[in-house]
């Protein structure tokens, strides 16, 4: 089939180096590599969106006459608000849909995942993985079928390519365990990991995402409003889009100290855990505790 690559994301040298090494592995031959020439497309566009990028999709499907369309990435072309239900909709349902209808191609939309879900153990293991993707539900809604591709939790250098939405209609396994190889740029298949022996009594905090577990040096002042961790805190907080206020931060700080009384300190002349003191932020007896 004739691939049309329409992509914002790599320079040269990033295109070509996975190309290259998937030829070499595949061992193709010189007809086949031939082929490749003729059937593959690539258009690199980094100032078109919305309407724009619409016009050139329309464009260029009339110059290669493709079979399938990559688009890589969506947020470089959607031209909008991605969380908005009434953007993906325009730019997916009411533009993109006419285009490919009346050139009659498949199309692959690559996307970016938003940061991991509070909850992502369970979440990873239902349908709702569909919805990692950032942005509007619409997205996987009006997508006929969706894969992602995920660290895997048993072993971080194995990844699970998932078919979450129709994955039964695949024609393949649900989820293939897959690693970057080692001689090339590209995936290869591999076993699946050994599950992790699970430590008796261990808790995983839900606020594991903010990367508390490794703080600099910081002070636990009587003040609330003045203190260091709490501070840290908040930046945290924020740097993931929640509720960044004294009294959030005072929460996640209370919890942490209740549920898992540990903080580990990083300094140049030392590395190992502190314990946070039993007594709350802003008491007497902790005021000048380091």
């Amino acid at each position: 089939m004739k691939i049309l690559f329409i992509q914002a994301e790599n320079n040269s040298i990033d295109l070509s180096r996975p190309f290259h090494s998937v030829i070499k592995k595949a061992n193709f031959t010189s007809e086949e590599n031939a082929i490749i020439d003729e059937n593959l497309a690539v258009i690199s566009e980094e100032s078109s969106s919305g309407d724009k990028f619409i016009e050139l999709f329309d464009d260029a499907c009339i110059r290669e006459q493709p079979d399938i369309v990559i688009i890589d990435p969506l947020l470089s072309y959607i031209g909008g608000d991605i969380s908005r239900q009434d953007v993906c909709s325009l730019f997916l349902r009411n533009k993109l849909n006419p285009l490919i209808k009346k050139h009659q191609v498949g199309v692959i939309i690559i996307h970016h995942t938003g940061k991991p879900p509070k909850d992502f153990k369970s979440i990873s293991r239902n349908s709702s993985l569909a919805y990692l993707g950032i942005g509007s539900s619409e997205l996987t809604n009006w997508a006929r079928a969706v894969s992602v591709i995920q660290e895997c939790e048993d072993n971080p250098s194995v990844y699970e390519f998932v078919h979450t939405k129709r994955g039964m209609l695949a024609a393949s396994k649900c989820t293939t365990y897959i690693r970057h190889a080692k001689d090339g740029v590209f995936w290869e298949e591999c076993p699946e990991p050994a599950k992790k022996a699970k430590s008796e009594g261990a808790v995983r905090s839900k606020y594991g995402y903010l990367e508390l577990e490794v703080m600099p040096p910081k002070k636990h002042d009587k003040d609330p409003t003045k203190s260091e961790v709490v501070a840290y805190i908040k930046e945290q907080l924020a740097k993931h889009g929640d509720p960044a206020d004294t009294g959030s931060a005072l929460k996640v700080y209370e919890a942490i100290r209740k549920n898992n009384p540990l903080i580990v300190y990083d300094k140049p002349y030392w590395y190992g855990r502190l314990y946070v003191p039993d007594s709350a932020i802003g008491t007497e007896s902790e005021g000048q505790n380091d």
